[in-house]
């Protein structure tokens, strides 16, 4: 089955703003790898699928980041991983919130 998004979802499943998902997704799509499509029914927000191209490369490329994920993270245990990981989404968090307050988009 393949997996379609749409660009806000993708946004917040990688971390990105919005506008910096659209630039990636806009190079994506120039270099071949994604396709839009705007579904039927009026709905005119496209769905985001990888192109057969993109598929090919994800097919090699996901070994080696998985690779690269399991060699950063060697020697160190279950629980050390998960708090890693909640540490890393929290400093994310703290330098999203401190981009926006300096780009003026916070309340």
């Amino acid at each position: 089955m393949k997996k379609v998004f749409r660009k806000k979802k993708l946004a917040d499943r990688a971390g990105l703003t919005g506008p910096t998902a659209h630039t990636a997704l806009c190079k994506m799509e120039a270099k071949g790898l994604i396709e839009k499509e705007v579904p039927e029914g009026g709905n005119s927000r496209p769905i985001i699928k990888l192109s057969p191209f993109g598929r090919s490369l994800r097919d090699k490329l996901e070994p080696l980041a998985v690779h690269t994920n399991d060699t950063a993270v060697n020697g160190l245990s279950e629980n050390e991983v998960s708090q890693l990981r909640v540490f890393l989404l929290k400093m994310n968090r703290n330098l999203t919130a401190d981009g926006d307050v300096a780009s003026g988009r916070s309340s």
